[in-house]
């Protein structure tokens, strides 16, 4: 058991990146995980709620401390929602999302005016699929694309390839 203890912690200890000052709960969430989603997954729109995700502390990012940063079991899905379901979504008070921003009561997608009879690929959590938080997912888009992974595979992905160090921090990506 001690080898297997030994190659666990030393997998989660594995040091994936650098924050200098830390992100709390609301930056986590709305900068670096809906971000790394939207790019790793390849989607339009990435939509988590408020309270999944808690801050990250300054220093070395690891494994560990995105598990940490994102506490609760959850598989990542695919959606292809219509746009007017995806408004109802995005006009959820839990809602944190990135590829969609508000202009007074218009939303756009990625610059454009969101389309109502249009297409999207949205990456979210099975949590929120199945009716979490009020949303109504499930019912808007029935046949989910399964992606197998852990919520935190993606944002782990992207904390890689990011390669932050002192030097070149976190923050600095996020802008």
């Amino acid at each position: 058991m001690d080898r297997w203890k030994k190659k666990l912690d030393q997998s989660l200890g594995e040091e994936i990146g650098y924050t200098e000052k830390g992100l709390d709960g609301d930056t986590v969430s709305k900068l670096l995980i809906t971000r790394a989603w939207r790019e790793q997954l390849k989607a339009d729109v990435a939509l988590i709620n408020k309270k999944g995700a808690e801050a990250l502390p300054a220093g070395a990012i690891t494994k560990a401390s995105v598990y940490a940063m994102m506490p609760f079991d959850n598989s990542a899905l695919l959606l292809d929602v219509k746009g007017a379901d995806l408004q109802a979504a995005l006009e959820n008070p839990e809602a944190v999302v990135s590829g969609a921003t508000q202009q007074g009561k218009t939303w756009k997608i990625d610059g454009k005016p969101l389309d109502p009879a249009a297409t999207y690929k949205v990456a979210t959590v099975e949590y929120l699929y199945f009716g979490g938080d009020n949303f109504a997912l499930q019912k808007a888009a029935p046949e989910p694309t399964e992606t197998g992974m852990d919520w935190r595979t993606p944002v782990v992905e992207w904390l890689q390839q990011q390669k932050t160090s002192q030097k070149d921090p976190l923050e600095k990506k996020l802008k």
